[in-house]
């Protein structure tokens, strides 16, 4: 080989070698470019607080071991191991998706037995103030909720350790974060410990006096009417109620209820987390469920909702009204009472005193009744509306109807036609001039009754799905003509250009 040549030799292998790696750089600028797309999309998901896949250490490692084992060549032993690589890694990836599952039906799990004790708890605090009056039986009684509190707590717990695992695993939270670095959890956690934690301990007895300030002295007599008690130039309500009372408080523990509507429905798993935030969803809110459940089970939802309200708030303003007035220690009342608020009538027959139970009926009676009547309401009119199929068979019932009244006026005006014109044939215009009139008159007034019906004719059925339809259709045959006027250019132009070609192998 001359000189020459090992020197071209050399140039081409530089130059074949600059532009590998060139190819090369332009590849890993092209990889880096959609790597840094991936995480400002990810960055932008995790700020909306949406669904992640599972987190990998490194996600697009099976990806490059599957590269790896097509470039190598499928019979080589590199090729052999990579395909193990891509098999461990594809397993692991599977293996980290049934964890997410499985920790979302723990997490449902946890929260149906906590929303279940909570229900159990509520009923005991109600017997404990009502119903059980023996010593025995109020000792194993509180042993019994006090129980119950406790397990509530530990399961409270450990739902917050299940919900901050799905939190990482859906990479809404850092792997390695503190949990005091999250204020908003901890926050949650401390309410929901406090509310399940107030229980009242067996082995207390006995009651504590309450002072609740009414209004001042009146200026005239100087005095509080009875049964207020003066002092310090004020009116106060005085009572006295039972330790047992505090127990109330554990009706903030229905907090849960939305929790249990949202696992009774289809969305508590990773499949709708994941679906719900392609279109922009919130599956995981208790709204969304809440607004599902009242379309496919509305009547069973409200009948439920309305019936538990109204027990729960009857029962709690029994309780806390008894000292001071008798009338409204009795359940019955106090559930009239309830249903007066719900409906915002008050005929002013019977109302709260206390402080107690002027907030429990407004919470559990009128804003919860208010709520729930707006919404029966609306049910009542969906349910009651008709639908499109409905409206297109109505209006068909109503054009056939027309068309037989008008048909039948056609009928009569031509019939006193008729009559009108024999009259004239056998001269009873001439005979009896009054019975012809009355004819001009009836037919006049049939064709009248004829006009009235046609100018109030009915239609074709219109609407929204039919103006849909039609637009549908209009537009659909404007592409049509304009397809066609395309494919008649395109001809045009074939044969246009045909011509030039036999033009041109003439001239040649």
């Amino acid at each position: 080989m001359s000189r020459s040549e090992q020197t071209a030799t050399e140039t081409a292998m530089a130059s074949s070698m600059g532009r590998r790696e060139q190819a090369e750089y332009e590849r890993r600028e092209i990889a880096q470019h959609v790597e840094e797309e991936h995480f400002a999309r990810v960055g932008s998901l995790r700020t909306h607080s949406s669904y992640l896949p599972p987190a990998h250490k490194n996600q697009s490692e099976h990806l490059r071991l599957a590269q790896r084992s097509v470039d190598v060549g499928p019979y080589s032993s590199d090729a052999g191991c990579c395909g193990w690589m891509l098999l461990i890694s594809l397993l692991r990836g599977w293996q980290a998706v049934y964890g997410i599952h499985q920790r979302y039906e723990l997490r449902r799990k946890i929260e149906n037995v906590s929303f279940a004790l909570a229900m159990a708890s509520i009923g005991l605090i109600f017997a404990d103030n009502e119903y059980v009056s023996s010593d025995d039986g109020e000792w194993a009684l509180r042993i019994v909720n006090c129980v119950i509190s406790v397990l509530l707590i530990l399961l409270v717990l450990w739902r917050f350790v299940v919900n901050r695992d799905i939190l990482i695993k859906r990479n809404v939270l850092p792997p390695h974060e503190s949990v005091w670095r999250s204020p908003k959890l901890v926050f949650n956690l401390l309410l929901e410990l406090l509310v399940c934690g107030v229980v009242v301990p067996p082995g207390v007895h006995g009651t504590f006096e309450v002072w609740e300030w009414k209004f001042y002295v009146l200026e005239d007599t100087r005095a509080c009417p009875a049964p207020y008690t003066e002092f310090d130039g004020s009116c106060y309500l005085r009572y006295a109620h039972r330790y047992e009372v505090i127990g109330l408080v554990a009706l903030l523990r229905l907090y849960m209820v939305p929790r249990l509507i949202l696992n009774l429905s289809d969305f508590t798993n990773y499949r709708t987390a994941y679906l719900g935030t392609l279109y922009h969803v919130d599956t995981g809110s208790s709204l969304f469920a809440l607004k599902c459940f009242l379309r496919t089970h509305q009547f069973r939802l409200l009948a439920g909702a309305f019936l538990s309200t109204l027990v729960i708030t009857g029962y709690a303003v029994s309780i806390v009204e008894s000292p001071i007035d008798p009338e409204l220690a009795s359940l019955w009342n106090s559930l009239w009472l309830v249903v007066l608020a719900m409906s915002t009538v008050g005929y002013g027959d019977l109302y709260p005193e206390t402080f107690a139970g002027q907030t429990l009926l407004v919470l559990g009676g009128m804003l919860a009744g208010i709520l729930l009547f707006s919404v029966w309401n609306a049910t009542i009119s969906n349910f009651l509306g008709l639908e499109e199929k409905d409206w297109r068979f109505l209006h068909l019932l109503r054009h056939q109807r027309h068309q037989q009244t008008v048909k039948h006026a056609s009928a009569r005006s031509i019939q006193v036609a008729w009559k009108l014109y024999h009259a004239k044939q056998t001269g009873l215009d001439k005979a009896r001039p009054r019975k012809f009139k009355q004819l001009h008159q009836a037919l006049f007034k049939r064709t009248s009754e004829q006009r009235i019906l046609r100018r109030h004719s009915v239609g074709e059925y219109s609407s929204l799905f039919t103006e849909a339809h039609s637009c549908q259709d209009q537009l659909m045959v404007h592409l049509r003509q304009s397809h066609q006027m395309s494919i008649k250019r395109l001809v045009d132009m074939e044969k246009r250009l045909d011509q030039l070609l036999s033009q041109l192998s003439a001239a040649a």
